[in-house]
């Protein structure tokens, strides 16, 4: 709501002042040979991942310059995971209350500006607050989405580079997009071309020399069931989700859970935001079984990515979860709906997505801010128990009980 109500008329009034200065000053940037880059995305752990691709063409491009993060802290522990930002380099903001926020913005801004950003890319989608974060870094270069002949949510004229946001092309794609206009600074562009096709795919990160030791002492001592021979499945229901229409419901995944325990192999460790306190009893009456592991609130983002690293599989629904867990080597079912796969499908080549690409799906979009008039996720919901499980029996590479009946046959 501040975003809307009080960033438009401050994005107009600067874009005017903008606007006249154009009329008197012409600027060239064919001579300017950048030194500091800063990737500015705040709010979304998926999107930074997804970003990834586009922080390593940039890399790949100015191998001399130094690379920025600009986040939310709440998503700091993203950035070591990508391994390409420095501690030093990466700049975080609170988001708990306004305050907060106000307080650190201008702390920011002045680090920022102490730093000397030459470029500043926003990989925020039509966001008004980044597009004067971007605007008062003091950066030469402003690089930000734009949506051009598309009615798009207005942001003012702030970016010196405006990029085309496609809703038919993949995020990856989009935020590759944003480091083209980077391109006609470089005269290395031709000759770094090849070292670009690597830039695609994501850091797969492994557990360090005594990590897995201590995971399975932590994971024993809180439920000795569990062995290494044993087959974890994580659950992320996600009930709580910052957009909630984007859940399978919980007695779905309940369901799921009863039917793959009669396998003797099966752990199931369930994970995810403070649930509701209704969903919360439902779910604890499951967990009761000797085979399950409720650490729902109880992991941070390092955590999880060592959960991910020796468990077997992942499912979800589109979550910022299924993309830390593209971080890893572990199996994903992804379960789409309101937004579509086209845009956030996770890039691990061992994902699987369920997509039931009705008329109204995706009703969620950067145009709509997210926000659906769909009371009643029925794209969602069509998605059976029987496909997810048959899915994941193969993913774990189990047989179904038809399946096992007709190899006995």
């Amino acid at each position: 709501m501040i975003d809307c109500w009080v960033g438009i008329p401050i994005c107009f009034i600067l874009s005017s002042i903008n606007a006249i200065k154009r009329f008197f000053v012409s600027k060239h940037y064919t001579e300017y040979h950048p030194r500091k880059i800063m990737f500015l995305e705040l709010s979304e752990m998926g999107s930074a991942i997804l970003g990834y691709p586009a922080m390593r063409k940039a890399q790949a491009l100015r191998p001399s310059c130094l690379l920025y993060l600009w986040i939310f802290k709440k998503n700091k522990d993203i950035a070591p995971l990508l391994g390409i930002f420095p501690d030093e380099n990466i700049v975080t903001m609170r988001d708990d209350n306004f305050f907060y926020l106000v307080i650190d913005i201008i702390r920011n801004l002045r680090k920022v500006r102490k730093e000397k950003i030459d470029v500043i890319i926003d990989m925020e989608l039509f966001s008004r607050v980044t597009s004067l974060l971007s605007y008062f870094s003091g950066a030469k270069i402003k690089v930000g989405f734009y949506g051009f002949s598309i009615k798009n949510p207005y942001r003012g004229e702030l970016h010196t580079h405006k990029v085309n946001y496609s809703c038919h092309r993949h995020m990856r794609d989009n935020f590759l997009a944003l480091v083209e206009p980077l391109t006609m600074f470089f005269k290395e562009y031709s000759s770094s071309s090849a070292a670009l096709s690597e830039a695609s795919y994501l850091p797969k990160r492994k557990l360090g020399l005594y990590a897995p030791r201590t995971l399975w002492q932590k994971l024993e001592a809180y439920n000795n069931h569990i062995t290494k021979n044993s087959k974890i499945i994580i659950l992320h229901p996600g009930v709580c989700d910052v957009i909630p229409i984007r859940a399978w419901p919980l007695q779905n995944y309940i369901e799921l859970m009863r039917r793959l325990l009669i396998n003797t192999e099966i752990f199931f460790i369930v994970i995810g935001m403070k649930l509701q306190p209704s969903d919360a009893r439902m779910l604890e009456r499951e967990m009761r079984h000797p085979r399950c592991a409720h650490l729902v609130g109880q992991t941070t983002i390092k955590e999880l990515i060592d959960l991910f690293t020796i468990s077997h599989l992942f499912i979800s629904h589109d979550s910022g979860a299924v993309h830390l867990a593209s971080l890893t080597e572990i199996n994903i079912i992804a379960l789409f709906g309101p937004e579509a796969p086209l845009l956030y499908k996770p890039l691990s080549d061992k994902s699987i997505i369920l997509y039931k690409d009705f008329a109204c799906s995706p009703c969620l979009s950067a145009y709509n801010y997210r926000s659906s008039a769909c009371k009643d996720n029925i794209c969602l919901r069509a998605i059976t128990v029987d496909e997810v499980y048959n899915q994941a029996v193969r993913a774990l590479g189990l047989f179904t009980a038809c399946e096992a009946g007709l190899r006995e046959f």
